[in-house]
């Protein structure tokens, strides 16, 4: 890419400048600044730039005018549509080590490391806009619907295999791997519920919310989501799962 960006593949012998000089909030030009170079991870492979750094007359504060327009972070090394891309393949694949491969498949050879990093900043700000929603009255997504005889609650939980904090050493006294219970519950009405022409069992719609933490946070946020649905419109509820004492305990709690 080239142009305002300035960005070139790393290894060519012509190295544009990023010509932004302009903070993208404040609008003023940067202060006391110095062309710097910066190299950042792309779609394309890794591109190096000379940028300009300086400090915002408007609040004084000192960093890049060209990576605050990208809506890049003051140290991250890989561009936006990259993040994404990585992201994505991560849902994906089993492992951080298998999104590594696949993401080398198609161009951009990554350590799982970078990956396992990313989606722990990705998950944490998910999680703060998750809160967020909770903080407000949940609006059903249908309102126009009518009313539901049937509600249908299913709660379980399952064991998932975690990184711990010695995944990756040579010698620790930590523990390489942690397991933890995912609790998972599924929300639909009755009639959201058929059949396909070859018998097998389908829902046309349904919630399904997933937690790992405690069974009292996992029931606010699947009684939040499930009002969504339509929980308030069924006249009788039913609850299926096992004999775990969390999941009894959280219906007769919601």
């Amino acid at each position: 890419m080239n142009g305002r960006g300035g960005a070139w593949s790393k290894g060519s012998k012509k190295r544009p400048t990023a010509t932004a000089e302009f903070f993208p909030l404040s609008g003023r030009k940067a202060h006391h600044r110095k062309r710097r170079t910066m190299h950042l991870r792309s779609v394309v492979g890794v591109v190096e730039l000379r940028v300009w750094h300086g400090k915002d007359p408007q609040d004084g504060h000192w960093g890049s005018p060209v990576r605050e327009l990208w809506g890049l972070q003051g140290h991250q090394q890989t561009s936006p549509a990259l993040e994404e891309k990585l992201a994505f393949t991560a849902t994906l694949a089993g492992s951080y080590a298998a999104a590594g491969q696949l993401a080398a498949k198609w161009g951009s050879a990554v350590d799982d490391s970078v990956i396992h990093a990313l989606v722990q900043r990705v998950g944490s700000k998910a999680e703060a806009q998750t809160q967020e929603r909770l903080q407000q009255v949940p609006r059903e997504s249908q309102p126009q619907r009518e009313g539901s005889e049937l509600g249908i609650l299913m709660m379980d939980g399952w064991q998932v295999r975690f990184r711990g904090p010695g995944w990756g050493k040579k010698k620790t006294q930590k523990e390489r791997v942690e397991w933890h219970e995912m609790k998972t519950g599924v929300f639909y009405l009755h009639e959201q519920a058929g059949v396909t022409a070859g018998g097998r069992g389908i829902l046309c719609e349904k919630t399904v919310v997933r937690w790992l933490g405690e069974p009292l946070e996992f029931g606010r946020r699947l009684n939040w989501e499930a009002q969504r649905g339509g929980l308030a419109r069924a006249q009788e509820l039913l609850v299926l799962a096992d004999g775990s004492a969390w999941i009894w305990n959280l219906a007769r709690d919601r």
